[in-house]
C-alpha cells in the first residue's frame, strides 16, 4: 500500500537496513508495520484524493479546462490544492 502513496522508496530503504542490521531470529521477527498503523494515513489520502479529483472536475465544467482562467481563479486553485496536500502531510505526521 505505501507504493500508491509515494512513500516506496524510504519504505524500502527501512526495510533494508533493518534486514541488514538486524537479521531475523525468534526474538527479533525483523522489520515490522502494525497492520492498522497505516489505515488512517490510507483514509485521510482516500477522502483527500477525491475532494481533488471532484475539484479539478468542477473546475473544468467551470473554466473549461484544468488549467487557465483568470489570475485570481489560478490563484486560488494553486492555494486549495496545496491546501489539501498540507492538510494531508499534517494529519498523516500527528
Amino acid at each position: 500500500m505505501n507504493v500508491f502513496l509515494g512513500l516506496g522508496l524510504p519504505w524500502l530503504m527501512a526495510t533494508y537496513a533493518e534486514v541488514s542490521a538486524y537479521p531475523s531470529t525468534e526474538e527479533n521477527i525483523g522489520y515490522y508495520v502494525p497492520a492498522g498503523a497505516l489505515g488512517f494515513s490510507v483514509v485521510v489520502f482516500s477522502v483527500l484524493a477525491v475532494i481533488c479529483i471532484s475539484f479539478i472536475v468542477a473546475r473544468r465544467f467551470v473554466v473549461g479546462g484544468e488549467l487557465g482562467g483568470s489570475v485570481f481563479g489560478r490563484n486560488a486553485s494553486c492555494a486549495f490544492l496545496v491546501t489539501l496536500w498540507v492538510i494531508y502531510i499534517l494529519l498523516s505526521t500527528l
